[in-house]
């Protein structure tokens, strides 16, 4: 098995496990809100553990089976391989451009609202 199918398999083991935390957090509260465990006992700890975990298996093997999301993923795994992410000089860089643009808007507009402000006052005569 190459990388590119390991990503692919971890993506979709990644999605089983979204799928059985949002899954699992609705079980719990619809059996919470019809109020399951008084009624049916034990059988809604199965329901309430096994539903979720069907549903992160049933999620895992779709993905796995439907061509059109392996071939996907498949293909933006291999993109990503070709992506050429900035060094650390470059990210210390542009992290200074982003501080001194954001002071310097942040003063601008400052002086701006305190130019408008004595405006507005000396119209309404405040």
């Amino acid at each position: 098995m190459n990388l590119h199918q390991r990503l692919v398999s971890a993506l979709y083991v990644l999605a089983g496990a979204l799928a059985w935390l949002i899954s699992n957090h609705y079980v719990g509260y619809f059996i919470g809100y019809f109020q399951l465990g008084r009624k049916i006992g034990v059988g809604a700890d199965v329901i309430m553990h096994g539903l979720p975990l069907l549903i992160a298996g049933g999620v895992m093997l779709w993905m796995k089976m439907n061509r059109k999301v392996n071939t996907f993923s498949s293909d933006a795994m291999l993109e990503l391989t070709k992506v050429s992410f900035p060094g650390a000089k470059e990210i210390r860089f542009g992290t200074l451009i982003v501080i001194v643009t954001v002071v310097l808007a942040g003063t601008f507009f400052g002086l701006v609202d305190m130019a408008f402000t004595a405006i507005v006052k000396t119209v309404i005569g405040a």
